[in-house]
């Protein structure tokens, strides 16, 4: 990596806005208030000194810049040029000339001016890489008030992508908060954290951190980023709409129900009937808030103790699985632990084949032809092994493979 000083005044960096990235994938959003970005451009306007803006050279076909750091600044320079703000109604004057609640477009032409030389120090960095742009990023970063989420998203390594696309999954939009400062990245890393532990545990930023870079080789196609993925899609199946309901503890609650179900019980089909168990779980919930103390349900209020305290450390998240699993298996007691054993054995295999007398059970793509022991042909469950059906003699049939596959894909 290379770099180099320059100074620009803020007409070139207008003229270079759309050649100019606000935020590469390791950077936050615009987070900046009013009040800060007028607070710099009344620095501007008065000469003094702000601090250096840090770039990456890029030169793709979208971009010649990208900014390391420096990115609310830049904005809020750029937004003040579009006249999409106005200075501060008690800002002092310039001289003699009077700018309080002035827009740019408002501005004389010398202040005008005055604004558009204004030197910018810039530090441009060239062949840097990005785990080195990274690196920098966070080191810049150190002294300032990112998030840990934020400071996670600028470590190096395979889990920091993993999570940052797991963000981006369909069932995040229909949550009850937004991705403001990586709030998603927040979750997505405390629902892998999760499952690499296989249930509850403590889930703090200090967790998650050695979690990124205890797994900076991770594997995204490893068993836990498939559960994962298998996780949120059942999820997003379950919450079809906006649901007010899911708060971040909310989802990391849900997270490790669903995670479990998924492992240990049958339920295909489900989705809808358990996105309503959820809101009604939450509706009494939050009833029961309203009530005068002598009348609440002991168990709520447990509950809700467990959800406003410490709600990332596993005392919590045990406690608060205890009662949503309860309430569950209250509400659907019909359904059905998964087998222990998927698998049919090779006795099994053999008394089905000889029960079926060779034949094909299915009948998709065959009129039910006789199968030889070296042919390709399969043992199946009858009802799904995904919705209860038992690993058993009873419970399979003798199939062809060209048949099991179609119903397979079916």
């Amino acid at each position: 990596m290379k770099r180099y000083s320059d100074s620009k005044p803020i007409s070139s960096i207008i003229r270079r806005e759309e050649k100019t990235d606000p935020k590469p994938e390791y950077q936050r959003g615009p987070v900046w208030s009013k009040k800060q970005k007028q607070l710099l451009i009344d620095t501007i306007f008065r000469d003094l000194d702000i601090p250096k803006f840090y770039l990456r050279a890029v030169n793709n076909d979208q971009y010649e810049w990208e900014v390391v750091d420096g990115q609310q600044r830049l904005r809020a320079i750029w937004e003040f040029r579009r006249s999409e703000y106005k200075i501060a109604k008690d800002a002092e004057p310039i001289g003699e000339t009077d700018i309080a609640n002035l827009t740019y477009t408002d501005l004389s032409e010398e202040l005008k001016d005055k604004f558009d030389s204004y030197a910018l120090n810039l530090v441009i960095l060239e062949n840097a890489t990005l785990d080195e742009v990274e690196e920098m990023f966070v080191r810049l970063q150190n002294g300032s008030t990112l998030k840990a989420a934020e400071r996670r998203n600028a470590l190096p390594g395979k889990m920091k992508l993993f999570i940052r696309e797991l963000a981006k999954h369909d069932f995040f939009d229909n949550c009850g908060f937004k991705n403001r400062r990586f709030d998603f990245d927040q979750v997505a890393a405390q629902c892998m954290l999760l499952e690499l532990n296989g249930g509850a545990r403590n889930i703090k930023n200090t967790d998650l951190e050695k979690m990124y870079l205890e797994n900076d080789d991770f594997d995204s196609e490893s068993a836990e980023a498939k559960k994962i993925n298998k996780v949120l899609n059942y999820l997003a199946r379950t919450f079809l709409l906006k649901t007010p309901e899911l708060k971040q503890g909310n989802v990391i609650s849900l997270y490790i129900i669903i995670s479990m179900l998924l492992e240990k019980y049958a339920i295909p089909d489900y989705e809808i009937k358990i996105g309503k168990w959820f809101i009604d779980f939450e509706t009494k919930r939050l009833a029961d808030l309203d009530l005068p103390e002598d009348q609440r349900d002991s168990e709520m209020v447990a509950y809700q103790n467990a959800v406003g305290h410490s709600s990332d450390a596993i005392e919590s998240l045990e406690y608060r699985n205890k009662i949503l699993t309860r309430d569950f298996f209250s509400t659907f007691d019909e359904i059905l632990p998964l087998d222990d054993t998927r698998e049919f054995s090779n006795e099994q295999k053999l008394a089905i084949f000889r029960r079926d007398k060779n034949f094909c059970q299915l009948k998709i793509k065959c009129a039910g032809r006789k199968l030889g022991w070296d042919d390709d042909w399969h043992i199946d469950h009858k009802i799904a092994f995904s919705k209860g059906g038992k690993t058993s003699v009873t419970n399979g049939h003798l199939a062809c493979a060209e048949c099991n596959l179609v119903k397979g894909n079916n």
